[in-house]
């Protein structure tokens, strides 16, 4: 099987997601994957990265975040590695409440709710001063 990889390193600034993007949608024309594969890996690293940069480091302190995808059969595996303060993905928020109205709903936690949805699988674990965080999407 032929395995099918895209690394993309970014510094840990919300301007970034251009770059990311223009990687991804790169992978995505190799591979031959769909549209909607393609939004769900945009909205899936989008969030992650998103909620990294703003939640994840001090005031100021730089970073490289390197983000990988990588085709794996029927699967695409993406992989995230950063220094920022340690944050346990593993568990999934609680799912939003089926009658509530997206004006009445509580900021936060939408987002990783949904990356949960996407992925087969989600794992995070520290290597030193390095997390790295995993996971699997179904194509």
């Amino acid at each position: 099987m032929t395995r099918m990889i895209c690394e993309i390193s970014v510094d840990n600034r919300l301007e970034q997601l251009t770059e990311i993007y223009r990687g991804l949608e790169s992978f995505v024309d190799s591979n031959g994957l769909s549209d909607d594969i393609k939004n769900r890996l945009f909205l899936v690293t989008e969030e992650l990265f998103t909620n990294l940069v703003r939640y994840g480091y001090q005031d100021g302190v730089g970073d490289l975040i390197v983000i990988t995808a990588e085709r794996l059969g029927a699967d695409v595996r993406l992989t995230i590695r950063d220094h920022a303060a340690a944050f346990d993905l593993t568990q999934p928020p609680k799912a939003p409440s089926s009658d509530a109205d997206i004006e009445s709903m509580e900021i936060g936690g939408l987002g990783l709710f949904l990356v949960h949805e996407f992925a087969r699988s989600v794992e995070s674990r520290r290597e030193g001063s390095a997390n790295i965080t995993e996971l699997v999407l179904p194509l």
